[in-house]
């Protein structure tokens, strides 16, 4: 099975980074009682505090699937949502990596 990694780009609604980073620190709790889930890094950008970026590393696709359909997270990422202008996500393979337990898988 391969890592997934997961890049994530929230920018918050004006006036609501604060609700925000609650909200990612709570995740942040929740996420790391789960085995599967090696990396979760809420990121804020230098140039605007409303835009975050979140990056997750995975071990395997069951892991990310048991993440995405946990109650909690989704409970969560419900409210994220809705303090957010522009909520995006997108699931990526690694392939080359420093600081990550990881193999070079080819396809």
């Amino acid at each position: 099975m391969h890592q997934l990694s997961v890049i994530g780009r929230l920018v918050v609604k004006e006036g609501r980074p604060e609700e925000m980073l609650a909200l990612c620190r709570e995740l942040l709790a929740h996420v790391l009682e789960e085995e599967g889930t090696w990396v979760y890094a809420v990121n804020q950008s230098v140039d605007n505090p409303n835009e975050l970026w979140v990056f997750e590393v995975y071990a395997d696709r069951d892991a990310l699937n048991a993440h995405g359909h946990d109650p909690v997270v989704n409970r969560l990422a419900e409210r994220m949502n809705a303090l957010a202008d522009v909520a995006e996500l997108k699931a990526l393979r690694p392939l080359h990596a420093k600081g990550l337990a990881w193999h070079n898988h080819r396809s």
